[in-house]
C-alpha cells in the first residue's frame, strides 16, 4: 500500500502532464479529411463514392464505353459531355466524372462493378445509358402518368 501511495504522490508531482503535440493530431486530421471529401463520380452509373480504392481513375478510352452507346432521339435533353471522341459515338456518360491528369490528359473515374461489366462489353445495371437517367430528368420530361407518384413508387419503377 505505501508503494500505491508513493505512485500516486509522484503522479500529483508530475500533473498536469504535458500536452501532446498538436500539429501531429492537425495533420492526421487534415490527411483524413483529404481523403473522404473528394467525390469520386463514376462516368457510367453517376455514383458518388468517397473511399479512393472504390473505383479507379484510368484514361479516357472510347472502346472501353462503346457499351454506353445510346440512340440520341431516346433522350430528351442533351447529354454530351464536352469530349468530342465519346460527343461523336453518342455516348452518354456523366461528365463530373471526367478529371485532367498531372499531365494533361483526359481521365475518367469508374466504380469497380461498371468497370468489371465494361471490361466484358456488357452494360452495366446501375448506368445511365441504362435509363437511368428517368429518375434524373426535371418533371417538364416526364409523361403525365407519371407525375403524380411518390418518391417510393419512382423510386421502384426506375
Amino acid at each position: 500500500m505505501d508503494r500505491m501511495f508513493e505512485r500516486l504522490q509522484m503522479i500529483e508531482l508530475e500533473w498536469p502532464l504535458p500536452l501532446p503535440d498538436g500539429k501531429m493530431y492537425y495533420d492526421d486530421f487534415y490527411e483524413r479529411m483529404c481523403h473522404v471529401l473528394v467525390n469520386n463520380i463514376c462516368v457510367s452509373c453517376a455514383c458518388i463514392d468517397h473511399s479512393p480504392t472504390a473505383g479507379m481513375m484510368v484514361t479516357v478510352d472510347v472502346e472501353l464505353l462503346r457499351s454506353l452507346r445510346i440512340d440520341p432521339d431516346e433522350v430528351p435533353f442533351p447529354f454530351h459531355c464536352g469530349l468530342e471522341c465519346i460527343d461523336l459515338e453518342s455516348i452518354m456518360i456523366d461528365r463530373l466524372g471526367l478529371s485532367l491528369s498531372t499531365g494533361g490528359q483526359q481521365c475518367m473515374y469508374l466504380c469497380t462493378s461498371c468497370h468489371k461489366c465494361l471490361h466484358i462489353d456488357q452494360l452495366p445495371p446501375k448506368a445511365l445509358a441504362n435509363h437511368h437517367w428517368l429518375s434524373c430528368q426535371s418533371p417538364d420530361f416526364q409523361p403525365p402518368e407519371l407525375k403524380d407518384l411518390s418518391w417510393i413508387d419512382s423510386i421502384i419503377i426506375t
